[in-house]
């Protein structure tokens, strides 16, 4: 169905706890496989605030990058410590930062722009409270991925899906508007001109052009991934007039991204439908002509440029973040697994335990 010519760096993978290690490398295994992925990136979610998360992403992040070699690069995340003041949760944060890229992780994922977690935080993205992360970032020329904001619908429940509600999305009047919290990153970047940041799900901009105008014209380092929700592309298709122009005019600043996870199947069809059902959407919009379905809403192929896509699904993220991960730095992965141990659930251990094995511990 789609042209065997390309290769993938997938830049949005995560993992999440409720599959065991043994299962995920399986899972993982089909995902290079199927999807001709040849590098990737895993977001580590480590905030106590993400449900799917668990305590053991540092750990994981660290164990799957060493475990496939060359092929994948791990993102940390920051974690909160809500019963800290201010002053004192800042400068944990860059605490943080400094453990984490001494210890070999490869740059940070941001989930803190999302509306269900700033909702559990209070915390704006302009907040105080962040600013010398940024700087640290800044200067040190780190890589950040961030996901700000939802889909526009998620701001009116009239639009939303039982699926999305469901989840907890809707985003009531207590939290900014989709406008307000672009209109964070764009405060963000004023005063980190130089921030190497990549918006996920085209930063959900789909709706709004301009947007995604200002965020990568304006500044050098800014990047988008293109990692599906099913309103980007329907979205786009709507006003592909000038959508494919942009795209076009931007093809060295925006990578490729699926949102895979390593959710498990004892069926190997079952397992290879989902791992080809995030890329299948990508794909469909990029490299076909003709009409498409995602969750009951059309949008088409736009049969875009293969010299572009070959950018935009591999060598920008090679460019941006080499082909060789950093090294790894066992004993952070030994301080994790001591201090999480204790209060971890008897499979969480079970992971720990295949963890230290495997680092030799």
């Amino acid at each position: 169905m789609f042209s065997n010519d390309f290769k993938f760096f997938d830049c949005h993978v995560h993992f999440n706890k409720d599959t065991n290690i043994p299962d995920s490398i399986k899972a993982f295994e089909k995902f290079f496989e199927v999807g001709k992925v040849e590098k990737a990136l895993f977001h580590g979610l480590p905030t106590h605030f993400v449900e799917c998360a668990g305590p053991t992403q540092l750990a994981k992040g660290l164990f799957f990058k060493d475990y496939f070699k060359d092929k994948i690069f791990a993102f940390a995340g920051l974690i909160h410590h809500p019963e800290l003041d201010k002053k004192a949760q800042s400068q944990d944060f860059v605490k943080q930062l400094e453990r984490y890229f001494a210890a070999g992780f490869d740059g940070l994922k941001m989930l803190e722009g999302k509306p269900t977690t700033r909702k559990e935080t209070g915390l704006t993205l302009t907040d105080d409270v962040f600013e010398p992360a940024f700087s640290f970032l800044e200067e040190n020329q780190i890589s950040v991925t961030l996901h700000n904001a939802d889909p526009a619908t998620f701001w009116d429940l009239s639009l939303m899906t039982d699926h999305e509600i469901s989840r907890g999305w809707f985003v009531d009047s207590s939290l900014p508007t989709k406008n307000e919290m672009f209109e964070e990153i764009m405060t963000i970047m004023s005063r980190h001109p130089k921030l190497k940041l990549t918006l996920a799900h085209y930063g959900f901009t789909s709706d709004n052009i301009e947007q995604a105008k200002r965020f990568l014209d304006g500044y050098e380092n800014t990047r988008l991934d293109m990692t599906p929700g099913w309103e980007q592309y329907c979205n786009m298709c709507k006003n592909i007039g000038e959508w494919k122009p942009f795209l076009e005019a931007h093809a060295d600043r925006i990578k490729y991204g699926t949102d895979s996870y390593n959710n498990y199947f004892e069926d190997e069809d079952e397992q290879r439908d989902e791992m080809v059902r995030q890329w299948t959407i990508i794909r469909n919009f990029y490299e076909t002509s003709g009409e498409h379905e995602i969750y009951g809403n059309k949008y088409f192929g736009i049969d875009f440029d293969r010299d572009l896509l070959k950018k935009m699904y591999y060598e920008n993220a090679a460019k941006e973040y080499g082909l060789t991960p950093k090294a790894i730095d066992k004993q952070f992965v030994f301080d994790e697994i001591d201090m999480l141990y204790p209060h971890c659930t008897p499979e969480e251990r079970a992971d720990l335990d295949i963890i230290a094995k495997h680092f030799g511990g």
